[in-house]
């Protein structure tokens, strides 16, 4: 069985690649309340919920598939932010 290739690549790294026009750290570092969160490859990436809530389509799924949630082309911007925003949400409640 073979894993599904992610658009930057982040699933074959140890840990996930970060760059600087998907998951920027320097803008999310400068937003609110930041979280560091697990990603499914067991590294933690920095997040805010600024930054999901004005993220680009591109980095919504990245965000998503580094957390381990599958992503499909014709799944709306919005859904996907949502998506996003309550995994966000969820884990802030834990």
């Amino acid at each position: 069985m073979t894993t599904p290739q992610v658009a930057s690549g982040a699933i074959n790294h140890r840990r996930p690649r970060v760059t600087s026009d998907v998951l920027d750290v320097r803008r999310i570092s400068s937003m609110g309340k930041v979280m560091y969160m697990e990603t499914c490859r067991n590294g933690f990436v920095e997040c805010s919920r600024e930054y999901l809530e004005t993220a680009r389509r591109h980095q919504l799924v990245e965000w998503l598939e580094l957390r381990g949630v599958a992503c499909y082309d014709d799944e709306s911007t919005e859904l996907l932010r949502e998506a996003a925003i309550q995994d966000f949400d969820d884990e802030c409640e834990s």
